[in-house]
């Protein structure tokens, strides 16, 4: 006849021989080979910890793939926009100081030939007034020379 005892355990041989491997399931998986001899032994706690691990483990399995495409798509998708609306604002930024250039350098010519054609303007009138007074000037020496001329064969007509 078989005796009815649960304090009764079939020999583990591997849990002594993988200590570290035993200690990594604790740390890395949250649960222990201790939780799956308790659920083996008809501990209902251990069994809903191991059941319910599970479940978040198919979850898991089924959706953390889809779940880590979405995070890639949306990291994906925030990086490409950024990169599009650095690319705009510093492409924004160049055209900017360039036209901001253009504009400065057109005010610049239209300052220089404003400038020009004052500075054309004076020596106009500069070259026009030399000119008169030139003008003048020779007339004054024509009329005096004449005058002297006349001055002259005046007195040499006298003194023939």
């Amino acid at each position: 006849m078989v005796k009815n005892n649960s304090s009764l355990k079939l020999k583990n041989h591997v849990t002594p021989k993988a200590r570290r491997i035993n200690q990594v399931l604790k740390t890395k998986f949250g649960v222990s080979l201790d939780d799956f001899t308790n659920a083996m032994m008809g501990d209902v706690t251990s069994a809903q910890k191991i059941g319910e691990l599970a479940r978040q483990g198919r979850l898991s399995a089924e959706f953390a793939p889809k779940l880590a495409e979405a995070y890639h798509q949306i990291i994906n998708g925030t990086t490409a926009q950024n990169k599009a609306i650095s690319e705009v604002l510093v492409n924004a930024g160049k055209s900017a100081i360039e036209i901001d250039k253009a504009v400065m350098n057109a005010t610049l010519a239209n300052a220089q030939y404003a400038h020009k054609r004052s500075e054309l303007a004076a020596e106009f009138v500069n070259a026009r007034n030399t000119e008169n007074q030139r003008h003048n000037y020779q007339m004054n020496y024509t009329q005096i020379k004449g005058y002297m001329m006349l001055t002259l064969l005046g007195l040499t007509i006298k003194l023939i």
